[in-house]
């Protein structure tokens, strides 16, 4: 999961929120509009990724989540740091979380928001890509993974195969930038940046 870095929203959207005429309903917005603070949040804030998989997202799979419910918490239906751009897959992700999950408002003080406060520090990955808590207990961390689905078997094959891909560039003697950048297009920083960091632990102790 992104930690994702806010900016101030854009001027079409603050103009439109001022001069919106009482209106509550989210749908309202411009479609136009949508699209282009979806761009905007999309390479701005969360390099081209889904806030929640770190999935690399293209232009058909792609829109703009309410983190908080718009149901549950209306007074941040306009609000721009509720705003992440996520996949439309319903496995995964913004649509598992609000369809699939069994979510509660209560959950919202249990789960990471990627907005707030970053995960990844929190987790590590085995070879088949499965995401665990690095605690036994951390009931935050599982919970996360549970509400947005990140260990769907999609996810996982893609992060094992990442994982094996920095292995074996590792192996032969790839700089860590460079590995970066050989696998940029796959998306999933995070997994790289965290097999990078074991495998010189790794060499470290041995």
């Amino acid at each position: 999961m992104l930690k994702i870095n806010k900016g101030e929203p854009i001027p079409e959207f603050i103009s439109w929120v001022k001069h919106k005429k009482r209106t509550d309903d989210w749908t309202k917005i411009p479609y136009s509009l949508r699209q282009l603070m979806t761009e905007y949040i999309l390479k701005r804030e969360q390099n081209g990724l889904c806030g929640y998989t770190e999935l690399p997202l293209k232009c058909s799979d792609r829109h703009i989540d309410h983190f908080r419910k718009q149901d549950w918490f209306p007074n941040l239906k306009f609000q721009w740091s509720n705003y992440v751009v996520a996949s439309t897959n319903e496995a995964f992700g913004a649509k598992y979380k609000d369809n699939k999950s069994n979510l509660t408002k209560k959950d919202y003080d249990v789960i990471y928001n990627p907005v707030e406060k970053g995960m990844n520090s929190e987790v590590y990955y085995d070879e088949n890509g499965w995401m665990r808590p690095n605690r036994k207990n951390d009931n935050m961390v599982g919970r996360t993974i549970e509400i947005f689905n990140l260990n769907d078997v999609k996810l996982r094959e893609i992060r094992a195969e990442i994982i094996r891909q920095v292995d074996s560039y590792f192996i032969d003697g790839d700089s860590d930038n460079d590995i970066k950048e050989f696998l940029q297009g796959l998306g999933f920083p995070s997994v790289v940046e965290w097999e990078l960091n074991r495998l010189k632990k790794q060499n470290t102790v041995s």
